[in-house]
């Protein structure tokens, strides 16, 4: 068996080594302080299925299980150049847009991770006029900036700031990404969304001729389908719309389409179809989630959207979907209002408490 170590850096250059380097798979360990987190990833650079992990999780639990002997284990192969390879991939789709960025000003909120010196090292390649400021500065370093941007743990989420400094909402962020992602393409043209994701994607999609491409929640599925879809000529799940899964390249096109439209972040924004969501959770154990479904499933009168239960609405739709790791439903609705997407899940929140208390009192 031969390893490879490629040191400190970020999970979207980590997928990105796995098929560099033609690995089987790779292994992802991110820590902040006492927390860590390990991603095992396939071939492909992909999350492997939750199910899969739990067969792995079961099988170092078995004591019949052999492991591979040690010294079968060659000491690894240690390639500390990985993260500059990728950025200079990533800085080289974009190179030619970002020379019209020059004048735009740009604020990293950085917190001395690695995720943030990536982003950094990124800018400085693309020669971008920027400035770093900690998250204890940012309220009071004011001034004339065109874009407030720092990464997520790990760098596969790009936390972009209005003007008034709040971050965007997770979905007006994938609107923004869906709108740029379809602006920059040829030919075909599509959009990659979750089935949970508003219906204003459909609208930009329709807009710009193209379409929409619906996929299951978690990262895995985002990922199979854009690798699927993008077809690079060097294999490597690093494209464009790799934007959708790494908050690096995500941050190099949204800067090259500022330059390119020559208008601010909120002009943009303004341009995006308007939409009302709310998003919920409801407790539900293990053991009975197959008859919440079953129930919730007899209230759709919606076509099956290949995960969870959608149901319809007059003026609005939810869908409900179990979550994959923990003991919980997961709401999302949309409503012509804010308040009739809240008032929508609050009904399935109580609904599936309702169901569960039903099936108990039968019981009993």
């Amino acid at each position: 068996v031969k390893l490879l170590e490629v040191g400190s850096i970020p999970l979207p250059a980590a997928r990105y080594a796995v098929r560099l380097f033609g690995c089987s798979g790779g292994i992802f360990v991110g820590c902040r302080g006492e927390e860590a987190s390990v991603f095992l990833l396939d071939s492909k650079g992909i999350n492997i299925s939750a199910s899969m992990e739990r067969k792995v999780e079961n099988s170092m639990n078995n004591a019949g299980v052999k492991y591979v002997d040690g010294e079968a284990l060659q000491f690894p192969q240690k390639f500390g150049q990985c993260m500059e390879y990728y950025l200079r991939h990533v800085a080289h789709i974009v190179e030619e847009e970002t020379k019209n960025a020059k004048n735009l000003i740009i604020r990293l909120v950085s917190d001395q991770s690695i995720e943030s010196k990536a982003l950094a090292d990124l800018f400085s390649m693309l020669n971008l006029n920027y400035i770093i400021c900690t998250p204890e500065e940012l309220s009071v370093r004011r001034g004339r900036f065109d874009l407030t941007v720092r990464l997520s743990r790990f760098g596969e989420k790009l936390i972009i700031y209005d003007e008034d400094l709040n971050p965007l909402d997770r979905n007006t962020v994938n609107l923004l990404m869906n709108y740029i992602s379809i602006k920059q393409q040829k030919g075909d043209k599509y959009v990659v969304a979750e089935f949970s994701a508003p219906e204003a994607v459909e609208e930009i999609a329709r807009t710009n001729s193209g379409a929409v491409v619906r996929t299951k929640s978690g990262t895995r599925a985002l990922v199979e389908e854009i690798v699927k879809h993008e077809g690079l000529e060097d294999d490597l799940p690093v494209g464009r719309m790799s934007m959708y899964y790494d908050g690096l390249m995500f941050s190099a096109c949204l800067i090259s389409f500022l330059a390119q439209e020559g208008k601010s972040l909120e002009r943009i924004l303004a341009q995006l179809p308007e939409f009302h969501f709310s998003e919920g959770e409801a407790v539900c154990p293990w053991r009975m989630r197959g008859s919440v479904m079953s129930a919730l499933a007899n209230l759709s009168t919606d076509a099956a959207p290949g995960q969870g239960v959608r149901i319809a609405h007059k003026y609005g739709w939810s869908l409900i979907i179990p979550d994959a790791k923990r003991s919980i439903f997961k709401i999302y609705s949309e409503g012509f209002s804010s308040e009739y997407a809240n008032e929508l899940t609050d009904i399935y929140v109580k609904k599936i408490s309702e169901i569960q208390q039903n099936r108990q009192e039968n019981k009993s």
